[in-house]
C-alpha cells in the first residue's frame, strides 16, 4: 500500500469525527458531501477528488496531497494527532547494488580496495512542521526525516517512495524524550536555511533596534529644542540690555530675562524627569526587544516504523566505513 494511506487515514478520521458523508468509488474517487457548518468554512457543497494523482487527472477531479487545500487544512488542525504505522520498503538486493555501483563515485574514494554487505534496519519515520518565528514573520517548513543508529536524513520525497504498509501491531522502539531531541536535531536538517534565517533576524532585530535609537533621540532633541528656544531668547535680551540707550530700557530686558530665566529653570526640572521617562521606556523596549529571540515550534504529524536495508562499505586503505541507503540514495560517512 502506498503511504498516500496515511493522508486517506487523515481525511475518512477528520470525515467521520465530524459526521460528515462521504463515498468512495472503484475508481478511488472520493465525493464528499459537506454538513452547513463545513460548507461555510470550506465555501463549498461537496467535492470530488482522488489521492491517486492520475485518476484525478484523468477524471478531472482535485488531486489530494499534502498541499491540496483541504488536505492540508485537516493537517493543520489535527496535528496534535499524530498518525503512526509500521512501514516496511521491499529490498531487491541486486537492483540496489546496481544503484549503488552507480552513485559510489560522489564518496571520492579508491573504487578499488572495498566491501560491500547488506545490512537489516528498523528506523522511524518524522512528518515534521517547524513554525519560525522572528521578528517580522513567521514562516512553515515540512518535512520528513528518517532516524536510525544515531543517524538522521532528511527527504521531501515522502510520496514518491515504494513504501508498504505492514498490519503488526505499532511499537514504540524510542522514548517520547529521544523522540524529542531527534527532532530538535532534525532541525537544521529540514530547514537547510536555519542558520539564514538566525542571521536575518538579527539584522532585523538591529534595524528594529535603531529606529527605536532614532525615534527616542527625536523625544531627546524636542526637549532640548525648547530649552535652546528659550536661551535664545535669553541671549537676545541679554544683547538688548548691554546696548540699551536708556536705564527704563535696560530694566525692561532685564526683568525679561529673569522671567525667561525662570521659566528655562522650571523647563530643566520638567524635562529632567521627561528624559528619565524616556530613558526608562526605551531601556524597557530593549529588554523586550532582546528578549525576542527566533522561537520554533515543532508539530509532530506522522511517525512510523520502518523495516529497510541499507549497505555497509569499508574501505581498507584507510579503513573508513560509509553506510548507503538505496531507497534514498544517500552515503552516510561512519568514521
Amino acid at each position: 500500500m502506498d503511504i498516500k494511506f496515511v493522508l486517506e487515514k487523515l481525511l475518512k478520521s477528520y470525515l467521520d469525527k465530524h459526521d460528515v458523508k462521504y463515498t468512495c468509488n472503484a475508481k478511488k474517487i472520493y465525493l464528499i458531501k459537506f454538513k452547513s457548518d463545513l460548507k461555510k468554512l470550506y465555501k463549498l457543497d461537496e467535492l470530488k477528488g482522488s489521492f491517486d494523482k492520475e485518476v484525478s487527472t484523468k477524471f478531472n477531479v482535485d488531486y489530494f496531497d499534502q498541499n491540496h487545500y483541504f488536505i492540508s487544512n485537516i493537517i493543520e488542525t489535527n496535528s496534535s494527532d499524530f498518525i503512526y504505522s509500521n512501514l516496511e520498503i521491499p529490498f531487491i538486493e541486486k537492483d540496489s547494488l546496481v544503484k549503488l555501483y552507480d552513485n559510489i563515485p560522489v564518496i571520492e574514494k579508491n573504487l578499488v580496495n572495498y566491501n560491500i554487505s547488506s545490512v537489516k534496519k528498523n528506523g522511524l519515520i518524522f512528518m515534521v512542521e517547524y513554525n519560525i518565528k522572528t521578528i517580522k514573520k513567521t514562516t512553515k517548513h515540512f518535512g520528513s526525516v528518517l532516524s536510525f543508529d544515531d543517524q538522521l536524513i532528511s527527504f521531501n520525497n515522502f510520496d514518491e517512495l515504494d513504501l508498504k504498509h505492514t498490519n503488526n501491531e505499532f511499537l514504540m522502539k524510542k522514548s517520547f524524550s529521544e523522540i524529542d531531541d531527534s527532532l530538535k536535531l532534525s532541525l537544521p536538517i529540514i530547514v537547510k536555511n536555519f542558520s539564514e534565517i538566525e542571521k536575518k533576524h538579527e539584522v532585523e532585530m538591529d534595524d528594529l533596534i535603531k529606529i527605536q535609537t532614532e525615534h527616542n533621540q527625536v523625544k531627546y532633541d524636542e526637549l532640548t529644542k525648547k530649552e535652546n528656544k528659550i536661551l535664545f531668547n535669553i541671549e537676545e535680551n541679554e544683547d538688548k540690555s548691554k546696548n540699551a540707550r536708556d536705564f527704563t530700557s535696560m530694566k525692561k530686558y532685564d526683568d525679561k530675562i529673569k522671567s525667561l530665566q525662570k521659566k528655562y529653570n522650571t523647563l530643566l526640572e520638567k524635562n529632567s524627569k521627561l528624559r528619565d521617562q524616556i530613558k526608562h521606556d526605551f531601556d524597557l523596549q530593549q529588554v523586550g526587544l532582546r528578549s525576542r529571540d527566533i522561537s520554533v515550534d515543532v508539530k509532530l504529524h506522522g511517525l512510523f516504523n520502518l523495516d529497510f536495508s541499507i549497505f555497509n562499505i569499508k574501505f581498507k586503505d584507510d579503513n573508513s566505513e560509509y553506510i548507503y541507503v538505496p531507497f534514498l540514495n544517500e552515503f552516510l560517512k561512519l568514521n
